[in-house]
């Protein structure tokens, strides 16, 4: 019984770390990371993003358009989650 329930844990785990992507968000004016920033797929919190811009996004797979909100500044960026192990980096346009 225990097998199986361990068996069944492990799977659970690597299926939902296989549909997670980090992405790095910086600003393409100058290359400046978009810290603290919360992350938002339809009007949902994903996330936010650490003092390096990093934001760790699980799921929906696909390309999803997401809104990055920092202060009274707010964009849309699309960001495709694919399970890629690397983080990505997304120059945006933040103003």
């Amino acid at each position: 019984m225990k097998k199986w329930f361990y068996a069944l844990v492990m799977v659970a785990l690597t299926t939902s770390a296989a549909r997670a992507d980090a992405f790095q968000l910086i600003r393409s004016k100058n290359g400046s990371p978009i810290a603290d920033a919360r992350v938002l797929l339809d009007d949902r919190l994903v996330g936010y993003t650490n003092r390096s811009g990093i934001v760790v996004i699980r799921g929906p797979s696909g390309t999803n358009t997401y809104t990055v909100s920092a202060g009274k500044k707010t964009v849309r960026v699309p960001l495709k989650v694919s399970g890629n192990p690397e983080v990505q980096t997304v120059q945006v346009e933040f103003p």
